[in-house]
Parts: C-alpha cells; sequence; structure tokens
C-alpha cells in the first residue's frame, strides 16, 4: 500500500487581471461577495484585484480556538503579494500606498460580534481595521 499523500486545501482564492480562481458556483465556499467578484473577474469585467480567504479557512480558525490554522498567515501573504506586484503598491509604502478594500460576510464569523442599532449582530469593523493596519507605518503609509 502507498503511504498517505497530503494534500493542501486551497484557502486563498485569487480573483482579478481577467481571470480567477474561483467562480459564482463556489458561493459555499468563497461566500457571496468572494464569488460573485471572482465570476466577474473570470468573464472579463473591470475588476481590482484581489483576494477571497475560504468560508472554510474560518471554519478552521474557529475550529482552533480562534487561532489561525498552519499555514494561513503565509498564504494570505502570497495574496497580499499578489495584489501588490499587479497594483504596482505596498501596504505600509508612504511613496506608494496600496489602498485596500476588506470586507467581512462570510456565513462563518472570523471575529467578536458587537450590538448594532435595534440589538442586530454585525461583524466588528473594529476589528478588521486592527487586522489591516497593524502598526502605525501601515496607517500612514
Amino acid at each position: 500500500m502507498a503511504p498517505a499523500q497530503c494534500v493542501r486545501l486551497q484557502r486563498v482564492f485569487h480573483f482579478g487581471k481577467g481571470k480567477s480562481e474561483g467562480n459564482k458556483a463556489m458561493k459555499d465556499l468563497l461566500g457571496g461577495k468572494g464569488a460573485n467578484l471572482a465570476e466577474m473577474a473570470s468573464i472579463g469585467l473591470s475588476v481590482p484585484p484581489g483576494f477571497t480567504v475560504s468560508t472554510e479557512a474560518c471554519e478552521q480558525y474557529q475550529a482552533a480556538g480562534r487561532a489561525l490554522p498552519p499555514g494561513l498567515w503565509e498564504e494570505t501573504l502570497e495574496g497580499l503579494q499578489w495584489v501588490e506586484e499587479y497594483m504596482g503598491a505596498s501596504l505600509g509604502d508612504p511613496a506608494r500606498p496600496l489602498l485596500l478594500s476588506v470586507r467581512s460576510g462570510a456565513a462563518v464569523r472570523a471575529f467578536p460580534l458587537f450590538r448594532g442599532a435595534r440589538g442586530s449582530m454585525f461583524a466588528g469593523r473594529r476589528d478588521i481595521w486592527w487586522l489591516v493596519c497593524t502598526c502605525r507605518c501601515r496607517c500612514r503609509g
């Protein structure tokens, strides 16, 4: 019997440049926004480059006691590098700053929830800001 092989599941999906690694049929994996952005990019619409972290990665995060699963940070940085190269800008670079739009809205909540108006629950925008802007130099950039 052959030894078991380790299969690496993709958790970060790129879109932009007229192509994508996802499509509209992958809504459960990419979320509605991610699947639709991937589809629009793949049919040639002008979609700025970006990447989506899968809902499976969010589930792994929750299952690990809200800790990043092994390798996910590196995969996310690879996604960011892909966007930086395409845009010719870098996150935290004061001379050529990369501007990002970060969305949270997966079926699996990876961030703490806050009470909104009329008692509704929504993902914490402050957490998202903290994740993107982790130091003052990045905020200035």
